[in-house]
Formats: structure tokens, C-alpha cells, sequence
């Protein structure tokens, strides 16, 4: 649940970079910070679904 929260809100930040009409600059970089984050959100996200898989397949 958490993990939608700040995906939630990573899109609210890149939508408020540009409809608030930050510099060029201001908004490119949050959105390629934004993405590297989301890339790093969705890594962990896989390695704790891939372990929980592990753990449940091999009863424990």
C-alpha cells in the first residue's frame, strides 16, 4: 500500500512541475529523478515479491 502512496505522489510531483510552469530545467529534472526512483521502488518491490514467491514455494 505503501508503495502506491509514493507512486501517487511521484506523479503528483511531475504533474505540478509542469502545470505550475517551473523552469525547463526544474522540471526535467524532477521527472528524471522521479523515474530513477521509480525504477528503484519497483526493484525492491520485484525482490520482495520474488523472495515471498521463494519462501512460499519452498514451504519456509
Amino acid at each position: 500500500m505503501i508503495v502506491l502512496s509514493v507512486a501517487c505522489f511521484s506523479i503528483g510531483l511531475c504533474c505540478f512541475a509542469y502545470a505550475s510552469h517551473q523552469s525547463f530545467i526544474t522540471a526535467t529534472l524532477t521527472t528524471v529523478l522521479t523515474t530513477i526512483t521509480s525504477f528503484g521502488l519497483t526493484a525492491v518491490s520485484a525482490w520482495f515479491a520474488s523472495e515471498h514467491w521463494t519462501f512460499t514455494r519452498h514451504c519456509g
